[in-house]
């Protein structure tokens, strides 16, 4: 039944925007973010992290509710991620898990809708171009109530990966 409502939820409850337009958005952000820091990647990757969470408390805080109905625990978060990455993206990601030990959950998208065709020089090395992803799954993990989390991007087909991986973890 899951599935069934995700699909009604994206086709008839959603509002869409056009992701070549968001492509585009991105692209534009990540060349403004790179010409205001002057290529400092760490400076970038934190702009980038702030703005996905800027963007997780405009778009997601009328579900945060409903989010609270569907992870009780930490783990269980890695669906409700799924769902949400899966309605505002159009796109699945291809795996995702819960490693215990680390306490943290993985996301692994070998068709990042974000860095596709995207191809960076050198000087940019780390950059983690995908990285607001990681800004909205760090403050929706906030606005559920498991306290602050670190999302970090520790793949990305820029990087030359054959996908982008995402690991958040709660900070102790």
């Amino acid at each position: 039944m899951p599935k069934v409502k995700g699909w009604l939820g994206f086709h008839l409850k959603m509002h869409k925007i056009s992701l070549e337009l968001f492509q585009a958005f991105v692209d534009a952000l990540n060349d403004h973010l790179i010409g205001l820091n002057n290529g400092d990647v760490k400076k970038i990757n934190e702009s980038l992290r702030v703005f996905g969470r800027k963007m997780a408390e405009t778009l997601l805080i009328e579900y945060a509710e409903k989010i609270k109905e569907h992870a009780g625990e930490f783990e269980e978060l890695k669906d409700t991620l799924s769902i949400a990455y899966k309605v505002f993206t159009g796109s699945s990601m291809t795996k995702v898990w819960y490693d215990p030990e680390e306490k943290a959950i993985y996301y692994e998208d070998a068709n990042c809708p974000f860095c596709k065709d995207v191809n960076l020089s050198e000087n940019l090395k780390g950059l983690q171009y995908c990285l607001f992803v990681g800004g909205v799954f760090q403050e929706v993990a906030r606005l559920r109530g498991f306290g602050e989390a670190i999302c970090e991007e520790i793949g990305c087909k820029t990087w030359g990966n054959d996908k982008c991986v995402y690991k958040l973890r709660l900070v102790e």
